[in-house]
């Protein structure tokens, strides 16, 4: 009995169940696997021979091929057989990462991505580090995209005066350097420049922009269901030096996050944020403003195009400072900003107790003030003369310490807080790692007695502590 249930169990695993699946099952399998293995099945039996030519995602990453077999053109005449023998009358999702230059003589990436358009693809992924002419009318009339990504460091992409593209819901630009010009594609010279270029994506969720230079007069984007726009700004990035020199108009209902974001130097968000307009500023009266940035600023870089930034997305719900650290200098430009009447919620990085007090002053219904990185110091006598702002003593419910060292200036501002915040419901303080390190476990719980101390304006508030 036992020697027939093994011969039998021996049976089962000889069969093929997967040959044995529906067609469609099959062939989404093999859509989810590199396009270079699922080529390869075909070596299995006659009936997986031409199988993987009906797949609809095509991924082609040459790194899978040595620095060798790429020089001897092996990743050019593989893409190109895939391409030439896919039978599939249209394609879900193509991407393309190649490490090497395939356009020394012939535009081979710009063959690939228009097949892939004439096959009506809705993803399409291009990640190419080497120049290349791109055909600006096949990529930028493709009706079929939803979900449009390039990386083209070395590109200079000429689009026309008017691009609308009716499916698209996802779009991330990286280091291309983006022309416009006129529906004669055919002229060498450049007569055909515009000055003026409108991006219409009535359906457009999340457009990203890193390192991109947008180099005419006007840009005019039309994207009503936009939910997130992020731009990208890095030293690093050639294009980066002329992004954003003229007007960005962006024409939107109802978006949920705007970020602006500067890798490495402050001195490019000038360009960015100069001449951003957006069409109707209630639109953003529901949104989130991130800045964020890694740099170490100076007056001219830093406070004039935050400031016009700021003044620009004034209805905005959400305010946060991501790494940036506000230095003490900037208090005058901070003191000229208009009120933020629909500021619910602040997030801050290092900043003086000064400029901190002056941001409260124009949030008159603040409900949240979220302190990532510790606090600059300051002489807390300003806390003494400084004006109380409406917000501590009418709306706000929650602040959060996201670093606490104990210092002085800190517990001061602490206590300036609880002593006026009449609806204060929670004060959280995260423990710095250096006061674990530094002081005595006597010399942390003898803080945390003190800010249990502070006299409390609300009874109903209660304060917390955790570790960062």
């Amino acid at each position: 009995m036992m020697a027939a249930c093994t011969k039998k169990q021996r049976v089962d695993e000889c069969i093929d169940r997967i040959s044995n699946l529906h067609e469609c099952l099959i062939l989404r399998i093999l859509s989810c696997l590199p396009t270079k293995d699922a080529m390869r099945t075909s070596v299995l039996s006659k009936k997986w021979i031409n199988l993987w030519t009906l797949i609809s995602n095509l991924y082609f990453d040459d790194s899978g091929f040595s620095p060798t077999k790429r020089q001897k053109g092996s990743f050019v005449k593989f893409v190109n057989r895939v391409l030439l023998h896919h039978s599939n009358s249209t394609i879900q999702s193509f991407k393309l990462i190649a490490l090497d230059c395939y356009d020394t003589h012939q535009c081979y990436v710009d063959a690939w991505i228009t097949a892939a358009l004439n096959q009506q693809v809705q993803k399409l992924h291009i990640d190419y580090m080497w120049s290349t002419n791109i055909s600006p009318h096949s990529l930028f009339q493709c009706q079929s995209l939803v979900e449009l990504k390039l990386k083209l460091p070395m590109c200079q992409l000429r689009i026309l005066a008017s691009v609308c593209l009716p499916n698209l819901k996802f779009l991330s630009l990286s280091r291309i350097s983006l022309k416009s010009y006129s529906s004669f594609p055919f002229r060498s010279d450049f007569s055909t420049l515009k000055e003026e270029v409108t991006l219409s994506f009535p359906v457009l969720r999340v457009f990203k922009s890193k390192g991109c230079g947008w180099l005419m007069q006007n840009v005019c984007l039309h994207v009503p269901l936009l939910e997130r726009l992020v731009f990208s700004v890095s030293n690093l990035d050639f294009f980066s030096l002329k992004s954003f020199a003229r007007t960005f108009k962006i024409c939107t209902s109802r978006p949920k996050v705007f970020a602006f974001k500067i890798e490495d130097g402050f001195h490019h968000l000038k360009g960015i944020v100069k001449d951003i307009v957006l069409s109707d500023p209630s639109s953003s009266s529901e949104a989130t403003l991130e800045i964020s940035g890694k740099a170490t600023f100076d007056k001219v870089r830093f406070s004039s195009p935050v400031c016009m930034l700021l003044k620009q997305f004034n209805q905005m719900r959400y305010l946060k400072f991501g790494n940036v650290q506000i230095p003490f200098w900037a208090k005058d430009d901070f003191v000229n900003l208009p009120e933020f009447k629909n500021v619910r919620q602040l997030q801050i990085g290092k900043v003086s107790g000064e400029i901190l007090l002056g941001l409260l002053l124009k949030l008159p219904i603040l409900e949240t003030l979220v302190l990532n990185k510790e606090l600059s110091e300051f002489d807390k006598m300003v806390l003494d003369s400084a004006s109380l702002p409406h917000c501590v003593v009418s709306s706000l419910k929650v602040v959060k310490f996201g670093v606490l060292d104990g210092k002085e200036h800190e517990l001061s501002l602490a206590k300036f807080l609880m002593e006026n915040g009449a609806v204060l419901e929670q004060m959280s303080f995260s423990l710095s790692q250096t006061l674990k390190n530094d002081s005595s476990k006597t010399a942390v719980e003898k803080i945390k007695r003190q800010l249990l101390s502070f006299e409390k304006c609300s009874s109903f508030s209660f304060i917390k502590f955790s570790d960062v």
